[in-house]
């Protein structure tokens, strides 16, 4: 968007679309050429996996384990996550999500029998579209809103496609096989129902989301703040359904034995380098753990319990909630607070991996149709480019740079959502100025 000026009384897409193809191909060409970056270490790969119908089993392989133990050991000595998670044998961490989130391996069992496991691989493609699609109606919606010329469908359409389609976090999500996809298609539901003013639409889309990552809950807080008790109903309804659902399949145990695995997990966090967090961060600038290698038994994968981690993750996620219950200081529970606190909730997670921010796609079509209605001055436009620059690409390259003392670099997806978190806190108050009748 630095790149292409706005012109006056020009549809904005067409500088949205410039932008987009210049970020793809300048960031390619210098990780390939210039770095000889590895093809497998940039954000083709996913792309191509995505024509091919490819894709990993990161979470079916998670929820296949899950569902067996629910449904085999339900009336066991030992409870779910002993089987599942915490065992010694247990290798790549095992089951993680809450047992609200076997409930879609339990529908499609019924379906389909054994070939539910199919079922998901397809479903997590089919969210590519559907994410596209709503990035599409929510361009439209902001731009007619806006007053702005909306300009040719089919360059909107295309445009929304090219954006989902290179966006790495998004693309990550699907090419391993993580159920992430699925949340990240909720969440940019959940922004279009907001944004056409239907809170019910943006309620149930959290629940489902929170059905899988209990931290989206965070917006019901929110909610509560602001008042919008339709967004609320809608969640508690769905929220309570889908709750008695896993309770009747599985058990009351379960659900509370998963407050061990998420106080683990918030012990611990990762050192991973694809952990985007505070809790990443630090792990890695304490050589707490293996920065490098994802391979091992959940012992030796798993960082070691650091206090000065735990305590300093768990403070700035404090203060990171508090910013986003607080909001800007106009805008109170409109569009832009909204997206606020769907991005804090993912930051402020001690675990908030590259796929997780798949949620920032939606974020960014209201940023950015929010600086073109604003007519906003360049050094805006050159911050929202550098922030989608850094979230929207794979930079895989730094980690050459772990365990020097640059190695910070490899936290670069996270500071450029500390940068967009900013950008969004000074929206509000950017887009409530008069704009110029020069610039009308």
């Amino acid at each position: 968007m630095s790149l292409v000026r706005l012109a006056p009384g020009k549809p904005p897409i067409y500088a949205a679309a410039m932008f987009l193809l210049a970020n793809f191909v300048l960031v390619h060409v210098v990780l390939i050429l210039a770095l000889r970056t590895p093809v497998d270490d940039t954000g083709l790969r996913p792309i191509a996996w995505f024509f091919e119908g490819r894709q990993g089993r990161d979470s079916w392989d998670s929820l296949a384990l899950g569902y067996l133990h629910a449904t085999m050991l339900r009336h066991a000595a030992r409870p779910l996550y002993w089987h599942s998670f915490f065992s010694p044998q247990i290798l790549h961490k095992g089951f993680q999500y809450p047992p609200t989130a076997l409930l879609a391996v339990s529908a499609l069992d019924a379906v389909l029998g054994a070939r539910w496991h199919l079922a998901l691989g397809w479903i997590t493609w089919a969210m590519i579209p559907l994410t596209a699609v709503s990035l599409w109606r929510l361009y439209e919606e902001l731009a007619a809103r806006a007053g702005l010329p909306i300009g040719p469908r089919p360059l909107v359409a295309l445009t929304a496609v090219f954006a989902t389609l290179t966006f790495y976090p998004v693309m990550r999500a699907y090419a391993n096989g993580q159920i992430q996809a699925w949340l990240n298609a909720a969440f940019a539901v959940a922004v279009l129902g907001w944004a056409t003013e239907r809170p019910r639409v943006a309620g149930a889309s959290i629940a489902l989301a929170c059905a899988v990552k209990p931290q989206l809950g965070l917006l019901v807080a929110w909610g509560a703040l602001r008042r919008q008790w339709r967004f609320l109903i809608a969640w508690s309804a769905v929220t309570g359904a889908l709750l008695l659902a896993s309770i009747a399949l599985y058990g009351w145990p379960p659900h509370v034995d998963y407050l061990r695995v998420l106080r683990f997990l918030a012990e611990r966090g990762e050192t991973f380098y694809p952990n985007q967090s505070v809790n990443g961060l630090l792990n890695r600038w304490l050589g707490n753990g293996d920065v490098l290698s994802w391979h091992g038994s959940w012992i030796a994968h798993f960082p070691p319990y650091d206090p000065r981690v735990f305590w300093a993750t768990a403070a700035t996620s404090a203060a990171l909630v508090a910013i986003g219950l607080a909001g800007p200081r106009s805008g109170r529970g409109g569009l832009i607070d909204f997206c606020l606190m769907g991005l804090i909730a993912t930051m402020a997670s001690p675990i908030a991996w590259e796929h997780h921010y798949g949620v920032l796609l939606p974020i960014f079509t209201v940023a950015f149709a929010s600086l073109a209605r604003a007519h906003a001055p360049r050094k805006w436009w050159v911050a929202l480019a550098a922030c989608y620059a850094l979230t929207g690409n794979c930079f895989w390259v730094t980690k050459r740079l772990a365990g020097s003392r640059f190695g910070v670099l490899e936290s670069y997806l996270f500071f450029g959502a500390v940068m967009l978190l900013i950008l969004l806190l000074k929206l509000p108050t950017l887009s409530a100025r008069p704009v110029p009748t020069e610039q009308r």
